[in-house]
């Protein structure tokens, strides 16, 4: 069997994608959310889903006997993982705005991420359970702080600041998690 060439039918988050498409939610907004094209999604709703599977999507959502504990732990792990690459995004702008000298995109960005790992944290504090701990360094504020400040003092060896960059980009987009077991 062919295997398709399709962004949706290849992403992790096709089902939300295919439940927001069978309810209505716009290509743009569901592109968005999950870092693909809106043309992709519209190409897969139109191409992929029968009018049956929409029809049964549409009809799920609205299903009292619907297992709830599921969706909400799918929902929030694809909120997590959009809010988690907006994040990378924003360090990559952060990094950008420092190398120009662009001050007020810096400042900016810097109240986004801020914001971003506000959400985060308070995501992940409603998803904890049992004895758990989990503990994302990302969202901390030393380690924003240490980004910075690591970032600031690389800025007269441009190679090193370019592969420490990099590297921490390429860190950022990873869930940063360690759990511990009490």
């Amino acid at each position: 069997m062919k295997e398709s060439n399709c962004q949706v039918c290849r992403s992790k988050d096709r089902a939300a994608i295919e439940l927001g498409l069978a309810n209505g939610t716009s290509c743009r907004i569901l592109g968005s959310r999950y870092d693909l094209h809106r043309d992709a999604v519209w190409r897969h709703g139109t191409n992929h889903m029968s009018a049956a599977l929409k029809k049964r999507l549409k009809a799920a959502a609205f299903d009292p006997e619907a297992d709830i504990e599921s969706i909400r732990i799918e929902e929030s792990e694809s909120l997590l993982n959009h809010l988690r690459a907006v994040r990378a995004r924003l360090y990559r702008g952060i990094d950008s705005a420092e190398t120009f000298g662009n001050l007020s995109d810096l400042a900016k960005m810097s109240g986004q991420i801020h914001r971003n790992i506000e959400l985060t944290g308070k995501l992940v504090g409603d998803l904890k359970t049992g004895t758990t701990i989990t503990n994302n360094l990302i969202l901390s504020g030393e380690y924003h702080r240490l980004r910075t400040g690591l970032v600031s003092a690389l800025k007269p060896y441009p190679k090193a600041r370019l592969a420490v960059t990099q590297l921490l980009q390429s860190l950022e987009a990873e869930p940063a998690l360690i759990e511990h077991k009490p």
